[in-house]
């Protein structure tokens, strides 16, 4: 059975298949991590949202250094897989 909930407009819904209440979740990353196998982020992603959207709607406290790092590669305007791309290509 399915609950509905009213969403906050800053939030991205994550597809029906998701449990509605992953942003609610009680405990941090490392109960996160045990009870659904990946991250929060790594999970809304798993779940259809854009990899934008899930870092953004994700709070600091549940990601890990480079789901931040990768979020602040938005923020300066950057694509963060082109990025990284780019650096192999370099030979980093």
């Amino acid at each position: 059975m399915q609950v509905s909930q009213s969403s906050n407009s800053n939030n991205s819904s994550v597809n029906s298949n998701a449990p509605s209440n992953i942003n609610n979740f009680n405990g941090d990353i490392h109960d996160f991590v045990n009870a659904y196998g990946e991250t929060m982020a790594a999970y809304k992603i798993d779940h259809g949202m854009s990899v934008k959207d899930a870092l953004y709607s994700t709070p600091d406290n549940m990601k890990t250094s480079g789901e931040m790092q990768d979020q602040y590669m938005y923020e300066q305007g950057k694509d963060p897989q082109q990025e990284y791309q780019n650096a192999v290509n370099q030979g980093y």
